[in-house]
């Protein structure tokens, strides 16, 4: 069950990057998307860098497990 939850909240910060990136290309301010989305420009930013450099591939949630 837990396992279904982390699936759940991955996607849901997938869904919140591609509507904020979406927003931006609209033309909307930055100010007013991370209102709209709930978050700090600075994720934003960090958004917007993983969208330059990967399009829209790279605004897929990445793994958490370590790394061994």
């Amino acid at each position: 069950m837990n396992e279904m939850r982390k699936a759940d909240s991955q996607d849901e910060g997938e869904v919140r990057r591609n509507e904020a990136i979406d927003m931006y290309l609209q033309g909307l301010k930055v100010s007013d998307i991370c209102r709209a989305v709930g978050r700090s420009r600075g994720w934003f930013y960090q958004t917007l860098k993983r969208y330059q450099q990967g399009g829209r591939t790279g605004l897929k949630s990445k793994s958490r497990a370590p790394k061994v």
